[in-house]
Formats: structure tokens, sequence, C-alpha cells
């Protein structure tokens, strides 16, 4: 072989030789560690805290007892543009990938690359239904792993509905809300009605950090956790304002009224 052909071929079957070394590896750990992955019966039949409601006769609301503030919504009573702000701030290819986003996965490891830290992360909604059930939240190599599993696992035995469902009726979002049909009651007085959004609020892209004090909107404008002002959502937020937004150390609870 002459000279010049080995300084190409050897590298290239140097590479070839990790990446196959490389998949050997990840399949055992797939068969090592799929058959012991917890049973997705929390999920199949899903059924959150309910808090104790106290009625009038006439049908009014006049106490609420419980830890957690929830109120569960199924998914054909969830606005489109509520769906599209979510999934524009959270998964935007939540019903083309498998669970795990291959092409977020890489686009979220060359940002952290060339910005010199973790700036983006890469977990989709399955992989984040995965982790609020069955994972803790360390920062560890084995739990990636199983968190990505686990997400292969829940796309083969539930709908992309269904998971969405759960996702909508699962994620925390202050006041002790948790779901978004519960947080429409608390933030804004309304139930989570397709009538009632016009144009989807701006908290599917403001959750992050959310504590347990967030400040709770006035009826005619909007209240923030911080002194800027996050402007009112009279529009619809574009995907590229929502990920920016959702990337901002900030608190927006914006009136759509």
């Amino acid at each position: 072989m002459p000279t010049a052909l080995r300084w190409i071929a050897y590298p290239i079957l140097f590479l070839a030789g990790l990446a196959l070394i490389g998949i050997a590896l990840l399949a055992i750990i797939v068969i090592l560690a799929y058959p012991q992955l917890p049973s997705l019966e929390v999920l199949t039949d899903y059924q959150p805290k309910i808090p104790l409601r106290i009625y009038t006769a006439d049908g009014h609301l006049i106490g609420e007892f419980g830890e957690e503030r929830r109120a569960l919504a199924h998914i054909r009573d969830v606005p489109q543009a509520m769906k599209q702000a979510i999934l524009a701030a959270e998964d935007e290819r939540f019903y083309q990938h498998p669970g795990v986003d291959t092409l977020g996965v890489l686009r979220a490891a060359y940002a952290n690359f060339t910005g010199g830290g973790k700036r983006q992360g890469a977990s989709t909604i399955t992989m984040q239904v995965a982790r609020n059930f069955f994972l803790s939240r360390e920062k560890t190599f084995s739990r990636k792993v199983y968190e990505a599993l686990l997400a292969f696992k829940i796309e083969n035995n539930l709908s992309k509905d269904e998971i969405l469902e759960i996702y909508i009726n699962q994620i925390y979002l202050g006041q002790r809300a948790y779901g978004f049909a519960a947080a429409a009651q608390i933030y804004y007085g309304k139930t989570l009605n397709r009538s009632h959004w016009q144009k989807p609020p701006c908290w599917p892209a403001c959750r992050k950090r959310l504590p347990a004090s967030t400040p709770l909107p006035t009826r005619k404008g909007q209240s923030c956790a911080n002194t800027m002002s996050c402007g009112a959502c009279v529009s619809w937020v574009s995907s590229m304002t929502l990920n920016w937004l959702k990337h901002r150390n900030r608190i927006c609870i914006s009136s759509v009224m």
C-alpha cells in the first residue's frame, strides 16, 4: 500500500474501531440495564393526587384541602396554542423523535462545547417524565443512561398524546400548582378550556426554577420575580422568543386577559 494511502486509511480504520467498540459497549449496557427498568404502571394508570374540594349545593367551590394544587386536564381539552407553546419551549421535535432527540443531543453538545460550559440541555419531554417519576436529579452518566432507556420504554408503551398529557398534568408551576390546569386556575382564575386561551401565556417557557413563593399576578397586569418587565403575552410568542425566555434566570407570569 502506498505511503499516502496509509496515512489516510489508518486514521479511518482507527476511528471505525473506536466506533465499533462504543457501539458494543452501548449494546452491553442496554442488555444489562433494560430488564432492570421499573414498571410503568404509575404512568399507564396515571392517577395524580387530586385535593379534596368542598362545593356548595349550587356548585360553587368554597374549600380545597391538600398539599398539592392539581386539576386533571385531558389532552383533548388543552388549547392548541398552549400545546404549541409547550413544545416550542421544551421539545420542538416531540412528535418526531423516539424518546431521545439525537439531533437535539448533537446541537446541545455543539452549543456547550463552543460556549465553554453547559448552556443548553437535550432532555426531551419523555425524558423529563421519566426523571420526574423514576429518577433523582443527580448529574451522573448512569442516571442519564437510565433516563434515556426509560424514555424509549415509555415511548414503546404510551402514545405521544398520553405522554404529553402526563407532562401537562405533572409539571410544577409555582404556588404548589402541579400542571397547567391548576396553574390556570391559580394565576388567572380560569379553566384550561380552549375558549379561554386565544393566546398562550408565557409560563410554558418561564417555568424554570420556580420557587414556592412565585408571586401571583394582578388582574390587570403582570407580576415578575425580578425587577425587569417581561411584557404581556398579547400575541403569539415565537419559538425563538420562548427558547430565549427559557434560558433566562427570570420568572414571569403575564396576563393574557
